[in-house]
């Protein structure tokens, strides 16, 4: 054969073969196969390519390689056995999308279903996260819950085991969470316009709402300085800008800021009184509390009175007209209280001595009064007994007419009165009569009783001497005459009012003396001069007895003396006793040259010359009167001359 011949005779057979190869073998159609070779499988007919198991006529036995590519066939009649690459399908739950990665936002929680190749459970032997800082998984059945850890991005990755014709597989989730948006709640307006009161006040409260994560809230005054976990507190009014740092894990860092306003306080300003009276030409005060701010004050009608402040006090000045006027007090404020006023209603009259003559206080004259705040058209007379010597008096009776004097009529003006009061009466202060209470009588009411030196005497006669112008009943003056055993004198007694009667009391002195007495201290000299004193005659003197007379300039030194009715005994004259009304002649042989003498001999003559005796007689004064004589007719040498 020719090569030519052979070759394609060599593409004949292999064209056969390979035929063979790729469709499997057929029996022709009166013939059945009733088993396969291995990597083969029984089909209906050499054109099918699905497993039948059934032993006809006509059926084939096909390559394992028509099933598919990753089948394996046992023979027989087997169905072929064919792998298929598994799949992990991860869907999201909310959507149903197959999806790869997503995202979440802390803290909420991603929710996924899983399917692996062969049905819709999972068969997955792990499902792992790359970082559980930031998810981790919770499963159920299909579906896997990634729950939040932290921020940040994780790797999810399930695996799912071979299965029936399917191939172990897998597949990942890229989860990203993202910081939680934290609710910040800013404070109310209740909570940042606040009023001053002097405290310490929280100005606003920033709350954080995390979800269950517990927030941090810092606070600060200045922004990117939030340092205090406790709200800020202001004291004094103003507006303050507060910054605020909200921190949480898992959620973002929240910053921000808010006005704070603390409104200044009404002024509490009080006053210690509403309203009063204030009497003209008089002030009146009252006192500011707790004012904020420098003081004011104004009147609303400084016709009726002016206002003035000093420190806490209000002066009230009263003008001479009655009305009113309101008084307002304001306090200035100051950085932490507004501005504010209270009010005093005042009301203005005229005080006690004035009275309103047309609106106008008036001061009362002289003579009239009157006694409290008014409004009256005029004054009142004072009482009777009383007078007003000034201006402006406020009583009825300023001023009680002085004991002495009387007032019988009203409105009276000097302390005079109506004049002094009646002699013979006493009129203590105030009276209104001239004979407002007499004296009582000189007789009935006569002294009872004396001093030793009024030596027992008895009254003659008695008058009221109490001059005019007496204001009480000691006062009262009884001039009484009376006699003793050595004279006559007479007393000015006043009246005593715890002995209810006069009382003898040594004023006055005496008019004569009886014959044996004398007087001496010289008291006055009127009517008559008069003594305090009565002394016995002394030994040397006599005391006839006198009665004083008329006294007067021209005999002062003559007749009135210091001693009235002692007489010295005369020259020649002696009187040695006391008492006497009369003096004695000295003795024969002897003689007085000199007044005054107590003795019977105030001088011996000289002696005798023997046989010779003096001549008769007594009461000699003088030397020459010394004689002696002798029975002879001669004369001796010591006689004078004569028969």
């Amino acid at each position: 054969m020719s090569r030519f011949l052979r070759f394609c005779a060599f593409l004949s057979v292999l064209f056969f073969t390979t035929n063979v190869f790729a469709n499997g073998y057929v029996c022709p159609s009166y013939k059945q196969y009733t088993s396969c070779n291995s990597g083969y499988y029984m089909t209906a007919n050499v054109n099918s390519t699905a497993h039948d198991a059934t032993i006809q006529p006509g059926n084939a036995c096909r390559p394992c390689s028509v099933a598919g590519s990753n089948c394996t066939c046992e023979g027989g009649t087997d169905a072929p056995v064919c792998t298929q690459a598994g799949s992990t399908t991860i869907k999201d739950a909310s959507t149903l999308v197959i999806s790869s990665s997503g995202a979440v936002v802390y803290p909420n929680n991603k929710t996924l279903t899983v399917t692996c190749s062969g049905g819709d459970s999972i068969y997955a032997s792990s499902i792992v996260s790359s970082n559980t800082n930031v998810a981790r998984v919770e499963r159920n059945g299909n579906t896997i819950t990634l729950v939040p850890t932290g921020t940040g991005s994780a790797t999810i990755t399930v695996s799912c085991p071979a299965f029936g014709v399917f191939t172990a597989s897998s597949a990942s989730y890229v989860l990203t969470v993202y910081p939680g948006l934290m609710a910040i709640g800013l404070p109310t307006p209740s909570e940042t316009n606040l009023t001053y009161n002097g405290s310490a006040q929280v100005c606003g409260k920033v709350t954080a709402t995390a979800g269950t994560t517990a927030a941090t809230v810092k606070y600060g005054t200045s922004s990117g300085s939030c340092t205090s976990t406790s709200p800020i507190t202001k004291t004094d009014a103003g507006t303050y800008t507060i910054y605020y740092q909200a921190t949480a894990y898992g959620y973002q860092t929240r910053t921000g800021s808010f006005t704070c306003t603390i409104d200044k306080a009404a002024n509490p300003i009080t006053l210690s009184a509403s309203s009063g009276t204030v009497a003209y030409p008089n002030s009146g005060t009252f006192t500011v509390s707790n004012a904020q701010g420098t003081l004011s004050v104004t009147s609303s009608a400084t016709g009726v009175a002016t206002a003035s402040v000093s420190g806490t006090t209000v002066t009230m000045t009263s003008m001479s007209k009655v009305g009113s006027s309101t008084i307002t007090v304001t306090a200035a404020g100051n950085a932490n209280y507004y501005s504010g006023s209270k009010t005093y209603a005042l009301t203005v009259n005229c005080s006690a001595g004035y009275y309103s003559a047309s609106g106008t206080c008036t001061v009362c004259a002289a003579g009239t009064y009157t006694s409290s705040a008014n409004t009256a058209a005029s004054c009142t007379n004072v009482n009777k007994g009383c007078y007003a010597a000034g201006t402006g008096s406020t009583s009825s009776c300023p001023n009680k007419c002085p004991g002495g004097t009387y007032g019988s009529t009203t409105g009276l003006k000097t302390s005079a009165c109506s004049g002094q009061c009646e002699a013979g009466y006493y009129c203590p202060e105030g009276s209104t009569s001239p004979q407002q209470n007499q004296c009582p009588s000189a007789s009935t009411y006569a002294p009872n009783s004396f001093p030793a030196n009024y030596y027992s005497p008895t009254v003659e006669s008695s008058s009221i001497s109490s001059g005019a112008g007496k204001s009480k009943i000691t006062d009262c003056q009884a001039l009484y005459w009376y006699t003793s055993s050595r004279g006559k004198f007479y007393e000015y007694s006043m009246y005593s009012s715890s002995a209810g009667r006069y009382v003898a009391n040594a004023v006055g002195g005496w008019h004569s003396v009886n014959p044996g007495y004398y007087l001496k201290d010289k008291a006055s000299c009127g009517a008559y001069a008069y003594y305090r004193t009565v002394e016995t005659c002394p030994a040397g003197s006599f005391c006839p007895g006198k009665t004083s007379v008329e006294c007067n300039a021209n005999n002062q030194a003559t007749v009135h003396t210091t001693t009235f009715g002692l007489e010295s005994c005369a020259k020649g004259t002696y009187q040695n006793a006391t008492g006497q009304s009369s003096c004695k002649p000295v003795n024969n042989g002897c003689y007085a040259d000199t007044t005054g003498s107590s003795v019977a001999c105030p001088k011996s003559c000289p002696t005798l010359t023997s046989g010779y005796s003096y001549v008769s007689g007594t009461g000699w004064d003088a030397y020459g009167d010394c004689k002696e004589t002798k029975a002879y007719s001669s004369v001796s040498a010591n006689c004078y001359g004569g028969a």
